[in-house]
């Protein structure tokens, strides 16, 4: 893995940051002088989730289970 997302990783299980977005976590770390902030979704995306960036607004679109 990279050094990024091995410092992401340790930064999730140490704290978690209260956001304003509903049904959004965010991860505050650092790599030398450069800060990140790393925003992802609480609930897991599956092959039937499309999100998309639409005006700054997250859409989390889920398509049904077809039986």
């Amino acid at each position: 893995m990279s050094k990024i997302y091995d410092l992401f990783k340790q930064a999730a299980k140490s704290s978690a940051v209260p956001t304003t977005f509903e049904k959004m976590n965010l991860v505050r770390f650092s790599d030398g002088d450069k800060n990140y902030e790393v925003y992802f979704t609480a609930k897991r995306a599956n092959k039937r989730t499309i999100i998309n960036c639409v005006d700054n607004y997250i859409e989390w679109e889920q398509l049904p289970l077809w039986l």
